[in-house]
């Protein structure tokens, strides 16, 4: 007997089960039917059987033993309560010192708060209780300090509001006190200790923070008024804030060698696996407290229970649950109308988040809006459905159980798009029973992790947070073995996977293979909420498949001829959500081949692979990663320039910064200039123009000297990078006269900006004036140089001539005409200095000003419009071709990696064998590469030549001689194995460059071979 199944032809088939096992993976969570039994839309209503015992009302033992328990205890009850009201702590470390030592703090005065007049008699009271107990007394008439009292709400054991509590309002005392760093419990460690605890009792101290006497040096700083006299306390009052650690690290001496109690802060908890034990227990903590004057509130007390309320919770024999007075209002929670509103109740639910699974996943579209704006909050379906589950499965209350050390552990992991998650569990008499639950939501960078990753991650994570109790202890892993896989699969160990593969050789454990963490959730959790699509690999098309394979079988049996072509076909018109998910192994082939048949981009890929009917998580990812390391793309593809921020050159002084640049050629002039030399002023934008015969050094040379003694020498000289403004003489002039001269990077004009302008300025307005006649057009050059400096500067807002010579250019007007008021006489020597110092003390600074706000707006408007970019240090980079020999050569060469960033912003880059690269390059000429893809040096070798080549168009291979090896070592290559495309150039060019000669010796020979034959035919005739 044997069966025939149909699958889509991209479908694997997994054999030995056997081999498995021996490699320790195991399969469990197989599916038993088909999906399409719960595709109902319908939401399944569900029943929660509440069979726990009433907390604080569910006496443990019988009536007999719990008579006989209350009748030990009595005694020490009524020594307890025997203690004096007006007592306080006997041990020395319950003092409580109050360090203001700041000289600020010798005087805190603060007026008493309005109070509502109906509430003056709860105040009253509340002195009065004070004064009677010994918690307050009169403070000395001197003091300087005060406090106002103030009401906070007074609750009931549920939680309701019944009236208002007079307290300190010490919260500006606060500011100057110094932290009590003793570290409260952990709630959960407190719960975990609890473990085969049947009977427990929670204890209530009376007024327990007022039994901590206030050292008398510092009992003048708790001062208040009421009713026009001045009180301080002796007793702390509730809300200094070394209190709460002071009060814990009390009671952990106390209880100190007593395991079966626990405290936080003020609740105490005793429990015990026995009445006759807890009998024990109780009156021996009860004895401890009376030794210290620790007073009890017998009303709240509560004795012997099955089951009690701590901390919000619920606790029982068999575990932990959530305490239903916390969750009272939560069905009637409404809407969040803002994004307060979502801190609120994400507040609450985080509070109780060691109960909720994939917690991270149902909170991650709310935690979205938490700091939306009013205009931003956007409250759509999706945020209401998880909005809404969170909230049932909080009323479903599950229940934690207390970990069984005797008993093996189970951990299940899962992870998603937005967070990862683990769950802790142990088997008992085939029923699961959960210790805890852990999620946290994925950081930016790490969203970007593969499928894989995630998943490993998600290990690591659930590692680290039940360490206590997996260390040591052999345990199970429910997760997909690829994850473990993943790390032996990489070909370069980052210090992150040395540090995971670290964390997993510390533990023992047997990895079971299950899908998600979804199997392992008790059925009314799983039921609370479809998984999301992104919970699992390949979830999201397996329904699908199912309805194919029968769409499949359905057409077979009406149309015989049906083949698996057509199967393909209609695989691929199926709608977006029903395309197949491919294997992972399969999936770079897929990708690799769908790239290689265009070297197209990846939406191209995708869209490819779509029409395909294939589709898979983190498809977009992959296939910018098979473009972004494809050599050839590499080389060709132009992508968007990144840019430094700007930084604009300027200077505060006039000839302090020139910067110079040379322009031509144009046409030889009747005095046989050719260039034009660009000379700007940085401060004050002052231009000087200058034709030139050549561009030769020692032109441009003798020009600057006669520039430079008419204006005096700068303290910095400027240029691009070309010949003439990079030679030995231009060096020795700037040496010899202590000139910083400056290069901008190469085939950067941005670099020297500054006269690229006035270049273009110059040459539009030079062109403009010659009318058609170039070759006078150096006769223009003056007057054209001083109308550019009679222009006003928007950058200044005054003419650059005003500013150089610290006057305004005259005007053109008949200053011979009668009536002229120009000044007849010269300045004298003090109206001399008074415009030297109006310049250098009133005109200089504006300028300074000025152009700091002008720098400041450029810079703001460059950056927002441009891309700025940053490449790291060692990162692998292409560099932008800037002369290629032919329309079809790449547009990047490379790959080269980064040295080191300039102060400039420039970049020093370095090749594959190490060296140095001869000049810097900008962001612009840069673009970054996938690292994964560059070969470390010394897998790299050096091409001396190509000695031949054979195969055809599109499949050439390439023998190559190695520099510093013999022929023996030549080698065949495919084109792909080169890192630089020129070799194969090279090769070309001088090959079809040797075949010429050839070629022409045969067309003479051609030509002589028709000659002969044109004579013989002529004979013939």
């Amino acid at each position: 007997m044997f069966e025939i199944m149909m699958l889509p032809p991209n479908k694997d088939v997994l054999l030995g089960m056997d081999l498995l096992s021996k490699l320790g993976i195991y399969i469990g969570g197989l599916a038993t039917q088909w999906p399409d039994a719960i595709t109902s839309g319908k939401e399944t209503e569900i029943e929660i059987k509440d069979e726990h015992p009433e907390p604080n009302a569910s006496p443990a033992g019988s009536q007999e033993e719990q008579t006989a328990f209350h009748k030990a205890i009595q005694p020490q009850l009524a020594n307890n309560q025997s203690i004096p009201s007006s007592s306080f702590c006997t041990l020395d470390i319950a003092i409580v010192r109050l360090p203001t030592n700041n000289k600020s703090t010798d005087k805190i005065n603060y007026r008493q708060y309005p109070l509502p007049f109906r509430l003056f008699p709860v105040v009253e009271q509340a002195v009065q209780t004070w004064l009677q107990d010994g918690t307050i007394v009169r403070a000395p008439v001197n003091t300087s300090w005060n406090s106002p009292i103030t009401l906070a709400p007074k609750k009931d054991e549920s939680g309701n509001v019944t009236g208002k509590r007079p307290c300190l309002d010490p919260r500006h005392i606060n500011k100057f006190l110094p932290d009590d760093n003793y570290p409260l419990p952990l709630i959960k460690d407190i719960f975990h200790q609890l473990t085969g605890a049947t009977v427990f009792t929670t204890l209530d101290l009376k007024s327990a923070f007022h039994r901590f006497l206030i050292h008398p040096e510092d009992q003048h700083k708790t001062t208040f008024t009421h009713n026009g006299r001045q009180y301080m306390f002796q007793g702390c009052p509730f809300g200094l804030k070394p209190l709460s650690s002071k009060f814990q690290r009390v009671m952990h001496y106390v209880f100190d060698d007593m395991p079966y109690v626990h405290t936080f802060v003020d609740d105490v908890i005793i429990h015990s696996t026995s009445m006759q034990e807890h009998v024990h227990h109780v009156s021996t903590a009860i004895a401890k407290l009376t030794a210290v004057n620790l007073i009890l509130n017998p009303k709240k007390c509560h004795f012997a229970q099955r089951s009690v309320y701590l901390l919000g919770f619920c606790i029982t024999a068999q575990g932990i649950y959530l305490d239903k007075r916390k969750l009272s209002n939560l069905q009637e929670w409404p809407t969040p109308q803002s994004g307060h509103d979502i801190q609120k109740f994400l507040g609450v639910v985080n509070y109780f988040r060691d109960h909720v699974p994939n917690i991270t996943s149902l909170t991650y579209p709310l935690d979205a809006l938490r700091h939306a704006t009013t205009q931003q909050f956007t409250w759509s379906k999706h945020h209401d459905l998880h909005f809404t589950t969170i909230k049932k499965i909080l009323l479903a209350n599950p229940v934690l159980c207390y970990p069984d050390l005797t008993k093996p552990f189970h951990v299940a992991t899962d992870a998603s798009n937005h967070g990862i998650g683990a769950v802790l569990f142990q088997r008992s008499s085939d029923q699961i029973q959960h210790i805890g639950f852990m999620a946290r939501a994925l950081s930016k960078s790490e969203k970007n992790y593969s499928t894989t990753k995630r998943e490993l991650l998600a290990i690591i994570f659930a590692l680290k947070k039940f360490h206590q109790f997996l260390w040591a202890n052999p345990f199970k892993l429910y997760t997909d073995h690829k994850a473990l896989t993943f790390l032996h699969t990489q070909s370069i160990a980052n210090p992150m996977m040395i540090n995971w593969l670290d964390t997993l050789l510390d533990y023992t454990f047997e990895v079971i293979h299950l899908p998600g963490i979804d199997n392992t959730l008790p059925d009314c959790l799983s039921r609370l909420f479809s998984p999301l699509k992104e919970l699992g690999e390949g979830k999201a098309y397996k329904p699908n498949i199912h309805k194919i394979n029968k769409s499949v079988r359905a057409i077979q049996r009406n149309k015989p001829h049906f083949t698996t072509k057509h199967i393909i076909q209609m695989i691929q018109t199926r709608q977006p959500q029903e395309r197949l998910t491919p294997p992972e192994r399969d999936r770079h082939e897929l990708l690799n081949k769908a790239h290689l048949f265009g070297h197209f981009g990846a939406e191209a890929i995708i869209k490819s692979l779509h029409n395909d009917g294939l589709h898979w998580k983190n498809m977009l990812q992959e296939a910018l990663e098979i473009v972004k390391t494809c050599p050839q793309c590499q080389k060709h593809n132009i992508t968007k320039q990144g840019f430094n921020p700007l930084r604009p050159v300027y200077a505060y002084l006039p000839g302090d910064h020139w910067a110079m640049d040379l322009t031509g050629p144009f046409t030889v002039s009747d005095k046989n200039n050719t260039y034009l030399l660009v000379m700007v002023d940085v401060c004050t934008r002052f231009c000087i123009l200058r034709a030139l015969p050549n561009k030769q050094s020692d032109t441009i040379v003798n020009m600057l000297v006669q520039v430079f003694s008419d204006f005096g020498y700068p303290r910095i000289l400027q240029s691009d990078n070309g010949r003439e403004f990079k030679n030995e003489i231009i060096d020795k002039l700037t040496d010899s006269m202590g000139i910083d001269k400056r290069l901008s990077t190469p085939y950067h004009p941005r670099g020297n900006g500054v006269s690229e302008r006035y270049v273009q300025t110059a040459k539009k307005a030079i062109l403009k004036r010659i009318e058609g006649v170039e070759k006078d057009w150096d006769y223009y050059v003056p007057s054209v140089q001083l109308a550019i400096n009679h222009k006003t500067s928007k950058r200044l807002n005054t003419a650059p001539f005003t500013l150089m010579f610290a006057r305004n250019m005259n005007d053109f007007k008949d200053y011979t005409a009668p009536g002229d008021d120009t000044p007849k006489r010269p300045m004298n020597e003090k109206e001399l200095k008074n415009r030297l110092d109006h310049m250098a003390e009133v005109v200089f600074p504006a300028i300074k000003e000025r152009t700091k706000q002008v720098v400041a707006t450029q810079q703001d408007t460059f950056n927002k419009s441009h891309r700025i970019f940053t490449f790291p240090i060692n990162s692998h980079v292409m560099v932008k071709v800037k002369t290629k020999h032919s329309s079809l050569a790449p547009s990047y060469e490379g790959p080269y990696t980064i040295a080191h960033k300039t102060q400039s912003g420039t970049y020093i880059l370095k090749d594959e064998t190490g060296a140095l690269t001869p000049r810097n390059y900008v962001p612009s000429e840069l673009k970054l590469i996938s690292q994964d893809e560059v070969l470390e040096e010394d897998e790299l070798y050096e091409v001396e030549a190509i000695i031949n080549h054979r195969g055809e168009i599109n499949n050439y291979e390439y023998l190559v001689r190695w520099k510093g090896y013999s022929k023996e070592e030549d080698s065949w290559l495919t084109p792909n194995m080169f890192t630089d495309p020129n070799t194969i150039h090279t090769y070309w060019k001088k090959r079809n460059a040797s075949t010429i000669p050839n070629k022409r010796k045969q067309e003479e020979k051609g030509k002589e071979q028709r000659k002969k034959e044109k004579q013989v035919r002529k004979q013939n005739l």
